[in-house]
């Protein structure tokens, strides 16, 4: 095996290892915030979420996306684009917190005079995160890369743990426990930079060396930072109109599929573009590949989200309390609808950056986005209706992804046809496990225990989905497990 075979499978390996953790660490915090946490309460942090979310965005750039791009970077313009990346990260971290008055009266919620000030402080930690982790990603570094997630993780729900239970911080534990986990990220980064050689860490600026990177970053930032806003505006909508009650409702469920789908796709997504990147000039290459990544993400993505939406109704209650099943509905549309979004959106984004097109990606998020929020706006001043707000979010969720694989499709010269070919068995095994979970439910659920029949449910359904899939296409699921060998 080549040596970038090697480090492709090992990364994506260990990626896989990350998720792993993910899937333990995030539901687990779900659990202690939906616990620890109100509807209300929920809902104020869905704010906190967003300006932190939108500040790291701007903080960004797109100089991550420049540093893999490029062929050769030199020790200096190395640490001229660490050092610029810690004054922005300064600079936002600043304007935050003057700003955080004005904000707070404008939402008229009090308590964000009291956390953003401290969520601030993780600004500037992540300034430096950013840069490291980019020359990290480039050299195809991600076993470093996810064992530093790793840590991160124990650590958010450690912290967090203790400032629930062991301190009863509430919110505050949230924050603090965000702050804790940047401050770890950081220390070990740092060890890894300078254990790898990664950078030399000399005293050197010159914004001369930092423009090209920023010249091609900024359109990759403004979609970065469209996106930020596009995807929280439906929020900030709900939690003016509704009660805070309602917006933690809706905010649970969005946000627990958008961790989830994060947590999962972390496992390849990471790895896309500098594996792309690699064969940027073989459009042959190109395609071929692009198939075979669209294969494997059905075989996680279709079974993933059908098994939540036919248990949706037994782990909510069981695991975050019975207080969270008014929100079920909003999980079930979410979840169905995030499908194609896990499917195409970071790899379809990810070809047209390695066919050096970060202004088509741009474009087709700034007409999209634009499209949703106009209509958005239309549907929230002339119906104020909580259910076609949720509509207006679901098929921005399914438009968006369909224009970029138009767009890719025609780069790699291929048809939807031929793209949905690559999806047929792991969509014809899921559904089939689905209907034989949802059948199960209604046998059973008088007869077992709710823990019993949910635990029932996951083990049939794994079974069948394998079982399925093995009979319609057994060679897919050879390749994959000669991949983890090979690692």
């Amino acid at each position: 095996m080549s040596d970038l075979k090697k480090r492709t499978v090992s990364s994506v390996m260990w990626s896989t290892i990350r998720t792993v953790v993910g899937l333990i660490t995030s539901p687990l915090l779900l659990i202690l915030k939906a616990r620890y946490l109100s509807p209300a309460e929920y809902g104020v942090m869905s704010i906190l979420n967003l300006f932190l979310a939108l500040v790291t965005v701007i903080e960004n750039t797109g100089i991550n996306k420049a540093i893999i791009q490029r062929d050769n970077i030199t020790e200096n313009e190395k640490s001229s684009l660490l050092i610029f990346q810690l004054i922005v990260g300064i600079f936002l971290a600043m304007l935050l917190i003057i700003l955080t008055p004005f904000i707070s009266g404008i939402l008229e919620i009090n308590a964000l005079k009291k956390f953003l000030p401290i969520l601030s402080v993780t600004i500037v930690i992540s300034a430096p995160i950013l840069i490291l982790s980019s020359f990290l990603e480039k050299e195809i570094r991600f076993k470093e890369l996810s064992l530093i997630q790793i840590i991160r993780s124990i650590a958010l729900l450690i912290s967090t743990a203790i400032c629930f239970v062991v301190f009863d911080m509430g919110l505050l534990g949230v924050v603090l426990g965000q702050v804790i986990s940047s401050i770890v990220g950081l220390v070990l980064i740092i060890i890894v930079a300078i254990d790898v050689k990664l950078i030399s860490f000399k005293k050197n600026f010159k914004i001369a060396e930092v423009i090209p990177f920023l010249k091609f970053g900024i359109s990759i930032a403004g979609k970065q930072v469209l996106f930020e806003i596009t995807m929280r505006l439906d929020e900030m909508i709900i939690g003016y109109y509704f009660s805070a009650e309602t917006l933690g409702y809706y905010y649970f469920a969005k946000n627990t599929i958008a961790q989830l789908r994060a947590v999962v796709s972390g496992a390849v997504s990471k790895v896309l573009f500098p594996l792309l990147s690699k064969f940027k000039t073989d459009t042959t290459q190109l395609k071929r590949l692009y198939h075979q990544i669209t294969e494997y993400l059905g075989l996680i993505a279709f079974p993933l989200f059908i098994g939540l939406v036919s248990t949706s109704y037994l782990f909510i209650p069981l695991l975050f309390g019975k207080e969270w099943l008014a929100s079920n509905i909003f999980f079930i549309i979410i979840a169905i609808a995030s499908i194609p979004n896990f499917l195409i959106t970071n790899l379809a984004s990810s070809l047209l950056y390695t066919l050096d097109k970060p202004s088509l990606v741009f474009s087709i998020e700034l007409v999209a986005n634009g499209l949703y929020i106009t209509l958005l706006l239309i549907v929230s001043i002339t119906t104020n209706n909580l259910f076609l707000i949720l509509g207006t979010y679901v098929l921005y969720l399914i438009f968006k992804p369909v224009v970029l694989q138009y767009y890719t499709n025609r780069y790699l010269n291929m048809s939807f046809n031929n793209y949905a070919l690559n999806l047929r068995v792991p969509l014809i095994s899921s559904l089939i496990m689905g209907i034989i979970i949802i059948v199960i439910q209604y046998t059973l659920r008088s007869l077992v225990s709710g823990y019993t029949l949910l635990i029932l449910c996951i083990v049939t359904g794994i079974i069948v989905y394998i079982g399925v899939y093995l009979l319609l296409d057994k060679e897919t699921i050879y390749d994959v497990v000669d991949l983890i060998a090979d690692s």
